[in-house]
């Protein structure tokens, strides 16, 4: 399977947009359940997500209200979106490729506040933006890192600055699509965020941005700036009094 990842208003659903229009064959609705009714605001050109979006993995196959069983080699190909902490639930037989897509922290806090109101969520005590924008990102890192997934992490900017150039990047690692309906599915896209005034422990912010700013510009993360954003990981979960869920990347 191919699995489109990012955080929650990263982009997720513009890729699956995109690779739906290339001539992938998906798994998941545009709006599930009352979301046409409720989040169509948020995303006019649907979500496409399914059960599946939190990984592929013993609480989610068999599929806990119909028992159906997704086998590997039915769905070889197919494009599904799951979530960065779903990507490391997900057993390697499912995955084949991943998308990974990227915002910049602020325009996030942006997104996903305003989000959360569509939402009426009921959490009593969500991670404040950032950090959440952080941890996720991180151990998706992580997870790209020390798998050695076929993948390719990009910003969700770039592909609204750039997008023959970032379809083409995708396309030619998955080996076909067609390139010209991906170029035109952007074109329904937003152009980009509104700047936005979030706030994030000013110790944080450097790597925070040095991060955004590598993928957006796509380049390598060396093993100096990965050992940096280690050290950063312990200290963002020691302020939000929280455990680390992984060992660091290396």
């Amino acid at each position: 399977m191919i699995l489109v990842t990012g955080t929650k208003r990263s982009g997720t659903s513009m890729w699956m947009q995109i690779l739906r229009a290339a001539g992938f064959e998906s798994i998941g609705d545009a709006f599930p359940k009352n979301w046409g009714d409720t989040l169509r605001e948020a995303n006019p050109q649907g979500f496409w997500e399914s059960s599946l979006r939190e990984g592929i993995y013993f609480r989610s196959n068999p599929n806990p209200e119909t028992g159906h069983f997704l086998r590997p080699e039915t769905c070889r190909g197919h494009v599904v979106k799951v979530f960065p902490f779903g990507v490391v639930r997900t057993d390697m037989a499912y995955i084949d490729a991943i998308v990974g897509t990227m915002r910049d922290w602020r325009s996030y806090d942006r997104s996903l506040t305003a989000l959360r109101a569509l939402e009426a969520s009921t959490s009593t005590n969500p991670l404040p933006p950032w950090a959440e924008w952080w941890v996720e990102n991180y151990e998706l890192v992580r997870d790209l890192v020390v798998r050695r997934h076929r993948s390719i992490l990009q910003s969700y900017d770039s592909v609204l600055r750039e997008p023959e150039q970032s379809i083409q990047l995708v396309l030619q690692m998955l080996g076909r699509g067609d390139e010209a309906a991906s170029v035109r599915a952007v074109s329904q896209q937003a152009n980009g965020s509104p700047p936005s005034a979030a706030e994030a422990p000013s110790d944080f912010v450097p790597v925070f941005d040095e991060l955004f700013d590598l993928v957006d510009r796509r380049l390598p993360l060396t093993a100096p700036f990965i050992e940096k954003m280690n050290l950063t990981h312990l200290a963002v979960v020691e302020s939000l009094g929280i455990k680390a869920t992984s060992p660091g990347v290396s």
